[in-house]
């Protein structure tokens, strides 16, 4: 069982007796534990993989991505890919005033020049992408 599901797991009697509710907690056995859990993990991978696949697949224009020019709202193009940098900012080892830099620009050739061909660099971008560029 997920770490999240046994704190909730023991949460849950104590935020139902607080309602008033009757509350009965069983132990699941572990056949069944294991089996639910694959199917919610699947069921989870499956709905975040459409979710991810829907907002990687949205087109955006160059004026639109220069929308989000600042630091509560910050969109690069990369190599023809549109990303949402806001969150990313704050933790970028160069300093934020590197990503902040590419704020509603076409930043490929800062990155390039940066962080080409390494694969850390790609796959964190990539963890970033809402789109592509129209």
């Amino acid at each position: 069982m997920k770490r999240t599901q046994l704190t909730l797991l023991f949460l849950l009697p104590v935020l139902l007796a607080g309602c008033g509710a009757p509350v009965a907690v069983t132990e699941p056995t572990p056949g069944a534990a294991a089996s639910s859990s694959a199917q919610e993990g699947a069921s989870a991978q499956s709905a975040q993989s459409s979710a991810t696949s829907q907002v990687t697949q949205q087109t955006w224009t160059m004026t639109q991505v220069a929308e989000h020019a600042d630091a509560q709202s910050c969109y690069t193009v990369i190599n023809g890919g549109v990303y949402d940098v806001t969150s990313f900012a704050n933790v970028h080892k160069g300093g934020a005033e590197k990503v902040l830099a590419l704020c509603g620009k076409d930043g490929t050739a800062s990155f390039e020049k940066k962080h080409g061909g390494q694969e850390k660099a790609v796959a964190t971008l990539e963890s970033l992408r809402i789109g592509t560029l129209q």
